[in-house]
Formats: C-alpha cells, structure tokens, sequence
C-alpha cells in the first residue's frame, strides 16, 4: 500500500475511480472515498474544464451511469404543464415589487427599521419566484420540463 501511496504522492494532482472508491490526491495528500453521484459529476466537469457542459448532459450521464449494464437510457419524457407563471402573474409581481420599492425608499426615509425589513422580506420573496419562473433572457420556465428537473438536480451552490 505504501508503494501505492509514495506513487500517487509524486503524481500533483489525481481524481479517478477505482470501482466503487474514488481516489483523491492533492499537494501530497491522498484521500480515498466510496462513490458519490457529486463525484462523479465533479470528474465530468473536471475531464472538461475549458468548455461549457449543459445540465441536463451531466444529469444524462448521470442517469446512464445508474442503469445495468446493457440496459439503454431512454429520455425522459415528461408532461409540459406550460409556463411557472402565467403573463399576468407576472406582470402583478413585477407591479408589487415596483411598489415596494417605492414604500422601501419611504420607509428608510423615515428610518422605520421594522416596516422596511417587513417590505425586504416581501421583495426577496418575489425576487425569488419571479427567479424562479424566469430563465435567462426573460424566457418562461415550464413545469415538468425534463430540462427544468436537470436543472434543479444540477445545481450552481
């Protein structure tokens, strides 16, 4: 095992899988750890770094590395239930958070401390939605989506 070890050690850097235990080394440090889906996710991106990867190809890769031996991926299909929120919807969400803005500003010019982190909470609760509905470019996000659920698996944090 030592032998194994003084060899990794000379190498910098090493992310690879060795059947169901990852091997990790790092500035002369080896770490060994089962597997984890983040791992393998973590390799995928590390194999690519210097190109852009889509979700829903690593959750793709995700699933194919899931299934048995043999055993083809078929997508899945899912049924679109249309936009998270409908035009008026978010028209009225972006009509609240322009007014709370406005009651914002108010509520600092008065300096009431308490009304103004009511009005915070209420305008990150819209951001959120509104985030949450929007994707890049303004465009509607759809429910069901099978994009959507690779997005949600895959996230940024």
């Amino acid at each position: 095992m030592a032998v194994i070890a003084n060899a990794l050690t000379n190498q910098s850097r090493v992310f690879k899988r060795e059947g169901d235990v990852w091997t990790l080394c790092y500035q002369k440090r080896v770490v060994r750890v089962r597997h984890l889906k983040g791992l393998a996710l973590i390799s995928q991106l590390l194999a690519r770094s210097n190109e852009p990867i889509h979700c829903m190809e690593l959750a793709n890769s995700v699933d194919a590395g899931r299934s048995a031996p043999g055993e083809t991926l078929q997508s899945a299909q899912s049924v679109e239930m249309g936009p998270m929120l409908d035009q008026e919807a978010k028209h009225s969400y972006r009509e609240r958070a322009r007014e709370l803005c406005e009651e914002l500003e108010e509520a600092h010019r008065f300096n009431d401390a308490g009304r103004a982190e009511k009005i915070e909470q209420e305008l990150r609760f819209l951001t959120r939605e509104l985030g949450r509905a929007i994707g890049l470019f303004g465009q509607d996000r759809v429910n069901g989506s099978s994009a959507e659920r690779a997005r949600l698996r895959v996230p940024l944090r």
